[in-house]
């Protein structure tokens, strides 16, 4: 058996280690790294113990890092050192200048990124970067530098594009993504800095103009789209906690109308995005994660007459055609769960403290049964053999059952008469059969069934 990591087969990754010329190279590169780290190493005690800067050292430091990073992006220990060195650099404000700092972190870590993809420290410092960055363009309040500062955003954006033409699944990519556009949908919506606990109200704003003026927090980008009109709820998830700051008590966001149009377009053009992404990979779980982290906002902030239910369809279409296409794949059938978790009415009216109506219970049902029908066709013609189909309509079945305990419903008498609770055990013991190695998991949720 031939395994083969990053298209490169292991025993051919050996030999090559067993040729003298090569181990000779390898071993006169570890050397050089050995000396170089242990010079770090020592420079960064000195630092500790001297009083005072020595910014020609500090300088000297910096490039030190460069060249082992240049050629090892992967250890953490390095990419914090170089922040320690970064941050005392810009408190000068002499040596080095934001302008300068964010092209030469940016020039670094495309370095390291292009050296290793998916290496986790050149994506975190990449984000610090732009994150330290725009803390600076917020601090000048300047309405030129922010205009700059949201192109350079709208370049990553592109440079995510590609890095995902080339890699559509690489999760620390579609991380950043997530990032930069929550970025610059906060400078978008005309935010300033606010050091105080009162809300500012920006000077430049027309106060005939139509706005919402708040303060947040800016330890998370989305916080800002909550409040962008009367009809948003106040439950959409934040994206992530992509933006920190230990010196920043808040900010205010002034959303107009303009504003709310353009983040519209933004979250749109991501939304398409995914859509692209998804169909030319149905195996593609990061743009199934975007897609569920969009689906809220896309609802809240559309312009059109669309409606839950109108996406509720449209996504199931969508699963419908990646579980016909690949059954065995997992990634659509998660991306199933979690759509039969937001269409269900008792989901969303619990986390706004409100009640189901009987119009929207049945209508959920409705297209419950839809899909029971359609996945129970799939199953049949995979001669039964479908352990995620089985799984899925073990969930139908299950969400037709708490339905009815809540009415006190008949269980041999259930909705369309089938008798759910019985489904589910029988497809927990399909399951049993065709899944060995998972057979207590499957026992644990009959025996919650009793």
């Amino acid at each position: 058996h031939t395994t083969i990591m990053h298209n490169q087969k292991r025993d051919e990754y050996k030999a090559r280690l067993r040729d003298d010329a090569t181990a000779s190279k390898l071993a006169q590169k570890a050397t050089q790294w050995y000396a170089l780290s242990s010079e770090l190493i020592k420079r960064r005690q000195e630092s500790k113990q001297q009083e005072g800067q020595d910014t020609r050292k500090t300088l000297e430091t910096l490039k030190l890092t460069d060249k082992l990073l240049s050629v090892n992006p992967d250890p953490n220990y390095l990419w914090n050192h170089r922040r320690e060195l970064l941050l005392e650099l810009l408190e000068t404000k002499k040596d080095l200048s934001p302008k300068d700092f964010i092209h030469q972190e940016q020039v670094l870590t495309q370095a390291a990124l292009q050296r290793n993809p998916k290496a986790y420290g050149a994506w975190f410092h990449r984000k610090w970067s732009i994150r330290q960055y725009l803390m600076t363009k917020l601090h000048e309040d300047n309405d030129e530098d922010m205009s700059k500062f949201q192109n350079l955003i709208k370049a990553e954006l592109t440079l995510c594009s590609e890095f995902l033409m080339l890699d559509e699944r690489n999760f620390h990519c579609w991380n950043y993504r997530r990032f930069i556009v929550s970025t610059l949908g906060l400078t978008l919506s005309g935010i300033h800095i606010n050091n105080s606990n009162e809300t500012q109200k920006s000077e430049k704003l027309n106060k005939d103009q139509n706005y919402t003026s708040y303060t947040t927090n800016i330890d998370g980008a989305w916080h800002f789209l909550n409040n962008m009109d009367d009809f948003m709820s106040q439950d959409i998830p934040i994206i992530g906690s992509q933006l920190t700051s230990s010196t920043l008590s808040s900010v205010t966001c002034n959303v107009d109308d303009n504003s709310t149009k353009t983040i519209q377009d933004l979250l749109g053009k991501e939304w398409e995005f995914t859509s692209e992404k998804i169909y030319q990979n149905f195996s593609n779980g990061s743009a199934f994660d975007y897609r569920s982290k969009l689906l809220p906002l896309m609802l809240n902030l559309s312009t059109s007459t669309k409606t839950r239910s109108d996406y509720v369809q449209e996504e199931l279409d969508l699963i419908r055609n990646a579980v016909f296409t690949e059954p065995d794949d997992q990634t659509s059938w998660w991306y199933f769960r979690f759509i039969l978790s937001w269409a269900n009415p008792k989901t969303y009216h619990q986390e706004n403290g409100s009640s189901a109506t009987e119009d929207e219970i049945e209508e959920f049902q409705s297209v419950m049964y839809e899909e029971w029908t359609s996945i129970q066709e799939l199953v049949e013609a995979e001669d039964g053999e479908c352990k995620w189909g089985l799984l899925g309509l073990y969930m139908i079945a299950m969400s037709f059952h708490e339905f009815e305990e809540e009415t006190k419903t008949n269980d041999t008498n259930g909705y369309q008469g089938e008798n759910w609770l019985e489904l589910a055990h029988s497809y927990l013991d399909d399951l049993k059969r065709m899944d060995p190695d998972r057979i207590r998991r499957y026992e644990t949720l009959q025996q919650k069934l009793e």
